[in-house]
């Protein structure tokens, strides 16, 4: 998680907890913030896949193996979108660097969305 990411975060939870001292609103906070740490965690796994992705590229590993179908599962779909965004280039492909930066923008805005949310 980013550090202005948790400065806000922290920010909400003194306010919040300043002025609430209620159950309710205790419950309210630790539902967001789970919320904010699954997210991100989320998409820093699916980051971790591509980047696995990226190595097992260079090694030519074995298609039948689990690992690598699994690997493939999970970063294809987000890869196979980024391909058609992005001009071909010859034997280099500019997908996966296309798909992390895509996927940390997203990332932002889904936790800004969270933060936002009046629960």
């Amino acid at each position: 998680m980013k550090i202005q990411q948790c400065a806000e975060i922290q920010s909400l939870l003194k306010v919040t907890s300043s002025r609430c001292a209620g159950l309710r609103d205790y419950v309210k906070i630790r539902a967001m913030e789970f919320f904010i740490r699954f997210t991100d965690t989320l998409f820093n796994l699916i980051k971790i896949a591509i980047v696995v992705r990226i190595l097992m590229s260079w090694f030519r590993p074995n298609p039948s193996k689990p690992i690598y179908q699994l690997v493939v599962g999970i970063t294809e779909p987000i890869l196979r979108l980024a391909r058609r965004v992005t001009p071909r280039t010859g034997m280099l492909d500019f997908s996966p660097i296309l798909a992390l930066i895509a996927l940390d923008i997203l990332n932002s805005l889904v936790i800004k969305l969270i933060l936002s949310f009046p629960f």
